[in-house]
């Protein structure tokens, strides 16, 4: 833990973490990627994560907070979802600040699933959503709870094979 760290990955890096914990911000820049994959220990709203470029990939569903409502700023980059079963993520309130895209994968190559976030606040940016290279078949799915348009003109990129529910 730290009071406020940030994680700069270098291109073609993947950084691995363990649980993540503590009352702090944290953010993710840099071109690399960063991959959660242990349930994370922070359960407070001070727990805020901070996409800024590159990949935060998270492949546990509460892998940045157990707390739903916990907030995820994204202000670039790509945040790509990987439970194989689709899941309810904790830590996602999410916020698009700057142009970015969301990915529904799985940890193993099979049919798309749905996964699903937290609240949506968004303004003039481009938010795309894609499938992930393990998904082999079928639709890729996400949800969102309550979308808050900031805003008159976002704009929602689907790709093919993908689907959006706000």
């Amino acid at each position: 833990t730290a009071s406020t760290p940030i994680f700069d990955v270098a291109s073609g890096a993947n950084l691995k973490l363990g649980a993540v914990g503590g009352a702090y911000a944290m953010t993710k820049q840099g071109a690399g990627q960063m991959t959660l994959a242990t349930t994370s220990t922070r359960t407070t709203a001070a727990g805020i994560t901070n996409l800024v470029a590159g990949t935060l990939r998270l492949e546990i569903a509460n892998a940045l907070n157990t707390l739903a409502t916990a907030p995820l700023n994204i202000s670039g980059g790509k945040l790509s979802l990987g439970v194989t079963a689709g899941a309810t993520y904790g830590g996602t309130a999410t916020t698009v600040s700057g142009n970015a895209t969301i990915e529904s994968d799985r940890l193993t190559a099979g049919a798309g699933v749905v996964q699903t976030l937290g609240t949506l606040s968004i303004g003039n940016q481009t938010l795309s959503i894609t499938g992930g290279s393990n998904v082999t078949s079928g639709t890729a799915g996400l949800t969102f709870g309550t979308t808050t348009l900031t805003a008159s003109t976002p704009i929602f990129d689907v790709a093919s094979g993908a689907n959006l529910k706000l």
